[in-house]
């Protein structure tokens, strides 16, 4: 018996030794099965946790690219500057108020806003105090020695313009974020801005930055440049000159521009009024808009010469024809027309000498109103230029289903009825001057990579079209245009340069009003010309919105003077040799008329 009760006895021991040995067995199973899923399937997982609690995801900035001229100038560039920011939730919240009111004292902040923005984003891990610091700010911020976690710096890359406002239309801006809002640095975007790359940064205790595996950083990649075909020093003279039209004529606003009719670039534009992309905050609202591309206007007698190549070219008149002006009265249906000066008979290149409207409303009846609309339209009037640059304006030009019968073949061939835009007009001229192509207007010459390789080049004339024949364009250029500016009853003789054959258009158009019809006394003047005729390489355009002081505000008066120094500057930088032997002698006042 007693041998049996101890076999079973330690039966049941070694059961409960088996019983507590599969436990065991089955929890450190457990266990392990634990260990290897957190190390070899789960870790990934954790470590990102894990860094979301204790790192911050940084993004690193990429350098943008540089704007130039065409000779290399820097227009817009970009320089490191250190921005200052806090940790919210890392600062105590004992501290917090020492912390605003130390902050607002060396940074010039208002220490309850300070404080306000501090609770109301005390759960945030990040909150800018003041960016884009000056060397007296950042020492000053350093100087309070408060925790790198709690107050920080980062470079960040602050944009800089150092011509200051000049070509600001062209170039545009980038906002305090980097991105481009206006001009080229806005259309340009994309290739400026480069590829923005980033860091998960872990710091110690003290704010101290660890070290980052590579995995978790991506390197930025700077952005591309821009050449432009703006000429810094073209742009300089052209800004001169308006800066004087506003100072003589205290219009509401003037614009210019240069291109070359050869290959379609424009070496200057500008505007007046004008913003100084480092100081944006003391620009109006009108200062931004980029008129050059942007108003329309009806053009006034400027647009007289498109209308006679096209006459001429489609031979509904002849170049030696003479056409009665009817002594500067006419009537076509139930509509009388008037000339400023009566004039009888004319010879086509007087007609425009002389600006003469009846002239040009006979030459629009001939024309009929189907004639003159497919006129103006193969000159690219009615649909943008195509510019590289935003805002531009197509202008005005209505359906031919609403052209009148007789009003409109008188109107439209004096530039009524219609509106154009400074560089639809500019372009439209350049084809009389190059041979009858009408070619895209330029802003940019090449785009450039960050290793200095060039990336794209539109050194190539874009041909939009050909609305008139090489033998039309040169008849328009001379007699006819070279009249305007070199006969003694031309228009324009206020635009005569000493070495140089000019040739040109004036326009004086009455400004619509807000109420309907023309506002009395209020007139856009304006005067487009070119040179040397025997190679035309410089067109120039300048139109003053209402000019207020003087008693003039005829184009040939307000804005030829401005073209002339435009001009007379350019050719002789750009080493164009003179193509007249005797110095032109200026013309006296008293002698001269200025009819349009």
């Amino acid at each position: 018996m007693g041998r049996r009760a101890e076999s079973a006895e330690n039966r049941s021991a070694r059961l409960r030794g088996y019983f507590v040995a599969a436990m065991l067995f089955t929890l450190l199973s457990v266990l392990g099965a634990r260990l290897v899923w957190i190390q070899a399937l789960a870790g990934e997982r954790l470590d990102e946790r894990a860094l979301r609690q204790h790192a911050r995801y940084e993004n690193l900035t990429a350098r943008p690219g540089s704007v130039l001229d065409v000779r290399g100038r820097l227009l817009a560039t970009s320089a490191e500057v250190a921005s200052a920011f806090v940790d919210p939730k890392a600062i105590d919240e004992a501290k917090r108020g020492e912390v605003a009111q130390s902050l607002a004292v060396a940074l010039g902040l208002d220490e309850g806003k300070l404080l306000e923005r501090l609770e109301r984003n005390a759960d945030k891990r990040f909150l800018w105090v003041r960016r884009r610091l000056s060397d007296d700010d950042l020492r000053a911020v350093r100087d309070l020695h408060w925790p790198a976690h709690w107050v920080g710096f980062r470079t960040e890359l602050e944009r800089s313009y150092p011509q200051g406002p000049l070509a600001s239309h062209v170039v545009g801006i980038r906002d305090i974020d980097g991105v481009g809002r206006d001009g080229i640095e806005r259309l340009f975007d994309p290739m400026l801005h480069g590829q923005t790359g980033y860091r998960v940064a872990t710091r110690d205790a003290r704010g101290k930055l660890l070290a980052i595996p590579e995995h978790l950083i991506r390197q930025p990649q700077s952005g591309s440049s821009v050449v432009l075909t703006i000429d810094s020093v073209v742009q300089t003279y052209v800004e001169t000159a308006l800066d004087q039209v506003m100072a003589d004529w205290k219009p509401v606003s003037a614009s210019a521009i240069v291109m070359d009719p050869r290959t379609g670039e424009i070496l200057a534009l500008a505007n007046r009024p004008a913003f100084d992309p480092d100081d944006v905050s003391a620009a109006s609202a009108d200062a931004w808009v980029n008129r050059a591309i942007s108003d329309s206007y009806e053009p006034g007698s400027t647009f007289k010469p498109f209308i006679m190549a096209a006459a001429l070219d489609w031979q509904v008149i002849k170049p030696d024809e003479k056409i009665h002006c009817h002594n500067g009265a006419y009537r076509m249906g139930p509509r009388l027309l008037h000339s400023h000066h009566p004039n009888g008979e004319l010879t086509v290149p007087e007609i425009i000498i002389r600006s003469d409207n009846i002239g040009m409303a006979i030459i629009g009846e001939r024309l009929t109103n189907d004639g003159l609309f497919h006129a103006v339209q193969s000159f690219g009037f009615g649909r943008a230029t195509g510019i590289e640059l935003p805002g531009e304006s197509p202008g005005l030009v209505r359906p031919l289903r609403d052209w009148r019968p007789y009003y409109s073949a008188g109107s439209v061939p004096m530039g009524q009825e219609l509106a154009v835009t400074p560089i639809q007009l500019i372009t439209a001229f350049c084809a009389l001057a190059n041979g009858g192509e009408l070619l895209r207007p330029r802003v940019v010459r090449a785009v450039v990579g960050p290793d200095g390789k060039t990336v794209q080049v539109f050194d190539k004339p874009v041909v939009v079209s050909h609305p008139i024949r090489t033998e039309t364009a040169q008849f328009m250029l001379d007699p006819v245009l070279r009249g305007v500016v070199g006969n003694e009853h031309g228009t324009g003789r206020r635009a005569e340069l000493v070495g140089y054959s000019v040739f040109g258009k004036t326009g004086t158009a009455q400004k619509q009003s807000d109420q309907g019809g023309y506002a009395a006394g209020h007139h856009i003047s304006s005067f487009v010309a070119g040179a040397p005729i025997s190679d035309p390489q410089v067109i120039a355009l300048v139109v003053v919105n209402d000019p207020s002081a003087g008693k003039e505000h005829y184009g040939g008066q307000v804005a030829a003077p401005a073209v002339a120094e435009i001009l007379r500057h350019t050719l002789v930088y750009l080493r164009v040799p003179p193509d007249r032997e005797i110095a032109a002698k200026p013309k006296s006042k008293a002698r001269m008329r200025y009819s349009d």
